[in-house]
């Protein structure tokens, strides 16, 4: 399958500024979320990568990434806050009919693979499968109301899952009647990465959802559960972790684990170390009754 047109959606408002937070890469330079983003989609060999973003934040969006990238990166701007299926679509439709690695725009993925990114170890994948491909990480049970969350078969000696069912921010009950998969340990499911591969067929297949519901907002959730229907789409345990920008604290975790994975670990981890050995220990209730008498 030719894959060679990335989208990365990040116009929600709950997305709308963080693609400009900064970090320390891996590499130890400095960059924007959505400099780290498009590094990790031209990794996997794309050549043109679409970016949908909220009205009027393209010159900010063209400066965060840099120079560089400029001839290959086109900027869509969401007029209408019209959901993320509807963002998705408008990118691909500019795009045309043809297959597209698709990653959200507030989450970054660090690769336990010191070879292959994220993108690229799902890349290969779906190249090699010819279908749709979603990557996957086990997650708690705790973790369910954040993610998309995937049930099936487990294909003998892989990581890769033959997908019968899809649930949204699906309830632990839910999850333990229709998502169980073979060697996942207990308590924890199959969760969307954040990144997926999907074919040419989506295109039409997404325009008929967004038609039927006549204007009104479409669960990306619900159009991939439609392509399992009717084709072989995949789910792929990804070897590496995804960090949630949008969540509290997610952006400081990321920023550790980019430190802890990166070329400046052994700073990060003297860093760290001291500073949780200078840390006084907190008395029971010293902290909940200090803010209270704002001394």
């Amino acid at each position: 399958m030719k894959i060679e047109v990335g989208i990365v959606t990040a116009a929600g408002a709950r997305q709308a500024r963080l693609p400009f937070q900064r970090f320390i890469d891996l590499d130890g330079r400095e960059k924007s979320a959505l400099r780290i983003l498009a590094e990790e989609v031209f990794s996997a060999g794309i050549k043109t990568l679409y970016v949908v973003i909220g009205p009027g934040l393209t010159g900010e969006c063209r400066e965060a990434v840099g120079r560089d990238y400029a001839n290959r990166i086109v900027f869509v701007e969401q007029q209408s806050p019209l959901g993320y299926s509807a963002a998705v679509w408008q990118a691909a439709e500019l795009a045309g009919p043809q297959a597209f690695l698709h990653l959200v725009g507030d989450h970054l993925a660090i690769s336990a693979n010191p070879h292959r990114r994220c993108a690229q170890q799902l890349v290969e994948c779906a190249r090699v499968e010819k279908c749709a491909v979603s990557a996957v990480q086990a997650t708690r049970e705790g973790l369910l109301s954040y993610y998309g969350a995937v049930g099936g078969q487990r294909v003998p000696g892989t990581q890769l899952i033959e997908i019968e069912s899809i649930l949204e921010k699906p309830t632990p009950t839910q999850a333990e009647q229709q998502l169980q998969v073979s060697g996942v340990r207990a308590g924890s499911y199959l969760c969307f990465f954040g990144m997926h591969v999907l074919p040419p067929s989506f295109l039409p297949l997404l325009g008929e959802q967004i038609a039927a519901r006549g204007g009104q907002v479409v669960e990306f959730s619900d159009v991939l559960q439609e392509l399992a229907r009717r084709e072989r789409y995949l789910a792929m345990e990804m070897q590496g972790d995804r960090h949630d920008l949008g969540v509290r604290y997610g952006a400081w975790i990321a920023q550790l684990a980019l430190g802890l994975a990166g070329v400046d670990r052994e700073d990060v981890l003297s860093h760290l170390v001291e500073a949780l050995a200078n840390q006084p220990p907190v008395v029971k209730g010293e902290i909940g009754a200090g803010g209270a008498s704002g001394e």
